[in-house]
């Protein structure tokens, strides 16, 4: 049962006297820890405080804008985007019925009864937020203002007749809130609010306006927020929708599922004991082509699309936000303290953890653990000793050079479109600031998210694989190996080829090969701790990876 809030005057008056003070009390702490974007679940929530509200069109509807701040016990506070909507009669048991997930309370007062929801329930209002972007709207608010604006290629993309798309939201579990025209339209609608442009608007403006590279949703516009004294908040963005067959990590968990079957009728194999760079060199043999199969050429596919899009994102050297820059031994140090902190952090947590693991997970948990505990001469510090004391900005009579990249790459963030790749969600690590996301760095952060996301594949599949006979798990495991080394290596080839003679490349595999074990150390410690906490079943699977890259070859 959704609570009941009593207005005293006419339902534009919600946000004012008693009914405001309800909603802030008691019902809007609810409704924010039942949404999946609420980011706070974890923690108590002291207050809930309206920061800025305004109406919004269609004038006709009572629609609003609410800029809340939730303030945690500790201290700590968050600001999200809430747009609310009244709705009577029809419409209200409409949405009683069809749309659950946005309903918030129930009105009464002197003009009788009604529903207020998220206003993403009310298609009308969904529809009028596109029209908004095509007539660069603005609204004013208590405090600041909201601006709606559209990108050069806002009529290619919207067509004559928007009116006529039919709206289907996305659903209520979306970490941004999705709202989808037909098949010719998205709008995200993100909630957790930050000071500063998103990247995803930012490079996807970027990219499609230069018409730099074609394998990305195009932008069309954009709705921000703005207020003196602070930087523009972005409210949400309008894309080309991509029809597609599912994102990468679905296509990949297809093939593993079809590869385990064929595979499980063969032999025992011993996977490679090179490197994935010195694998990338050369050609997989003919029983590894025999059984990974037509995968090898979507992962080279793939590496192909990422150099292009490295490619682009460094193409403009006169744009500050773009423009190519040094990688020096400034962010060569930064990048080892980084691997440090996030070593220890999931080391300890190792260590706490160490009961509670399977017996079959366990002996590879202490073996990495006696790795972290011996001196740094003999430990796996030495594996990122050069980025502290030995990296040089020079390479081979080149600067290497570090640009605006994805941020967050793996494969739930590309599209498989008939027998391609379109590369979504330029948003970057949603744990770190706007800040952290917007600032340069060496591609091959990218590379090393893409490969450790090819290993957690192969792994996910052989557990779906082997979840009736686990038994079997030891036997396969190797061949679980072969598929992430030569799928990777087929992705590095391709990634390489493409991108050989760019800036961002370091000029020499040496340096190539110990800058991209850098960044997958960095991405392997994060995956360690997460599993620890979410999936302790997987913690097996960033095991296995740093005692590899350590040059040992798990059991």
């Amino acid at each position: 049962m959704i609570p009941t809030v009593n207005v005293t005057g006419g339902w534009e008056t919600i946000m004012e006297g008693t009914a405001r003070e309800e909603l802030e009390r008691t019902v809007l702490p609810g409704f924010l820890r039942m949404q999946r974007w609420f980011g706070g679940k974890g923690q108590r929530i002291e207050s809930v405080r309206f920061v800025d509200w305004g109406s919004l069109p269609p004038r006709e509807k009572c629609v609003f804008a609410l800029l809340l701040e939730v303030r945690f016990v500790g201290g700590k506070s968050d600001r999200y985007f809430l747009p609310l909507g009244v709705s009577r009669g029809a419409n209200a048991i409409e949405i009683e019925q069809s749309q659950q997930a946005w309903q918030i309370a129930r009105l009464t007062g002197v003009e009788g009864e009604a529903l207020l929801h998220d206003v993403l329930a009310d298609e009308d209002a969904c529809m009028s937020l596109v029209t908004a972007i095509g007539t660069e709207c603005e609204f004013s608010l208590r405090c600041g203002r909201i601006r709606a604006f559209p990108t050069a290629a806002f009529a290619s993309l919207v067509g004559e007749d928007a009116s006529s798309l039919p709206v289907v939201r996305g659903p209520a579990t979306s970490s941004n809130s999705l709202i989808f025209y037909g098949q010719r339209l998205l709008l995200k609608l993100f909630r957790h609010l930050e000071p500063g442009i998103n990247p995803e608007f930012e490079i996807g403006r970027f990219l499609t306006e230069g018409r730099l590279f074609q394998r990305i949703p195009r932008v069309a516009g954009a709705i921000e927020y703005h207020r003196s004294g602070s930087a523009p908040i972005t409210l949400a963005i309008l894309q080309s929708f991509i029809v597609n067959q599912g994102d990468g990590w679905q296509h990949a968990m297809s093939y593993l599922g079809q590869y385990y079957q064929r595979v499980s009728y063969f032999d025992g194999i011993v996977p490679p004991r090179r490197s994935l760079l010195q694998l990338s060199e050369s050609a997989p043999p003919p029983a590894a082509v025999e059984a990974i199969g037509d995968y090898l050429s979507a992962a080279g596919t793939l590496g192909r699309r990422t150099a292009e899009m490295h490619q682009a994102l460094s193409a403009d050297l006169n744009n500050p936000d773009f423009a190519p820059e040094p990688f020096t031994p400034q962010d060569a140090a930064a990048l080892h303290a980084n691997i440090r902190t996030r070593a220890e952090t999931a080391l300890a947590a190792l260590r706490d953890n160490l009961d509670q693991l399977s017996q079959d997970v366990a002996p590879l948990a202490r073996r990495l653990l006696e790795q972290g505990e011996r001196p740094a001469s003999t430990g796996w510090w030495e594996h990122t000793r050069w980025l502290a004391s030995t990296y040089q900005p020079a390479d081979a009579g080149r600067s290497l050079y570090k640009i605006r990249c994805h941020g967050d790459y793996h494969l739930g963030q590309v599209l498989r479109v008939e027998d391609d790749y379109v590369i979504i969600d330029f948003e970057g690590e949603p744990m770190r600031t706007v800040a952290e996301r917007r600032a340069k760095q060496s591609p091959l952060k990218d590379v090393a998210g893409m490969l450790r996301s090819y290993h957690t594949a192969a792994y996910a599949g052989l557990f779906a694989f082997t979840q009736d006979h686990p038994e079997e798990f030891a036997r396969l495991r190797p061949w679980a190996e072969l598929w992430y080394q030569w799928v990777s290596a087929a992705f590095l080839r391709d990634y390489r080829a493409t991108a050989r003679a760019a800036t961002f490349m370091p000029a020499d595999a040496a340096t190539f090969a110990e800058l991209l074990d850098a960044f997958m150390l960095e991405k392997i410690f994060y995956e360690l701790l997460y599993e620890l906490n979410n999936r302790p079943d997987w913690v097996r699977i960033p095991l296995h990876g740093i005692l590899t890259l350590f040059g040992e070859r798990p059991a």
